[in-house]
């Protein structure tokens, strides 16, 4: 198994990558406005910015993400576990295939939908978390933590669900196809 292809960015732009081209280096990358990561299928990632958006898409292993301001957007990945930390930014997961995703946005909002997920950790302090037509795997589980904001959930097979709140967040269920329970075994 290869290593991780590391990129640190603060200024970043679209980075165009074809199969079996290199990651570029860290001193050119530091110029750029924005980062587009295009690599050949099944690349591991690790990427961490500062306030620049980070925008992954196609079928990669995203193993960790991190950022400070700048949204983060990852479409059609087949991940085994990710973890994304965004402290103030957007964060943005659609039509992804993920078996543990772990996502954590202290000030920042969370949008899961489209996806696939066996279990799911979300954790926002003043953030908004929408979570929207997910599936749930058989024996999935489902933690959502937040501290005054709003938990919205929409068209999703939740099978196994903890909330943890504290000073009372608005947690919002919509349409009786949602169910709060565990499986039966």
């Amino acid at each position: 198994m290869g290593g991780f292809n590391r990129v640190k960015a603060k200024y970043v732009k679209v980075v165009e990558l074809k199969p079996g081209d290199p990651m570029p280096e860290e001193s050119q990358i530091e110029t750029f406005l924005n980062l587009h990561i295009k690599l050949p299928p099944q690349k591991t990632l690790k990427v961490k910015s500062t306030k620049t958006p980070i925008t992954i898409v196609g079928d990669y292993n995203v193993d960790e993400v991190k950022n400070r301001t700048g949204k983060i957007t990852i479409h059609n990945s087949n991940s085994k576990d990710t973890k994304i930390t965004n402290w103030s930014g957007t964060t943005e997961i659609d039509n992804c295939n993920i078996e543990h995703l772990s996502l954590s946005a202290p000030a920042g909002s969370i949008t899961v939908k489209n996806s696939t997920i066996k279990k799911l950790k979300t954790k926002t302090d003043s953030g908004l978390t929408i979570l929207e037509n997910l599936n749930f795997l058989p024996g999935g589980e489902f933690e959502a933590e937040t501290v005054s904001d709003l938990i919205s959930i929409k068209d999703s097979n939740i099978l196994k669900a903890e909330t943890k709140a504290i000073r009372r967040p608005k947690i919002k269920v919509c349409k009786r196809q949602y169910y709060w329970q565990e499986i039966e075994k």
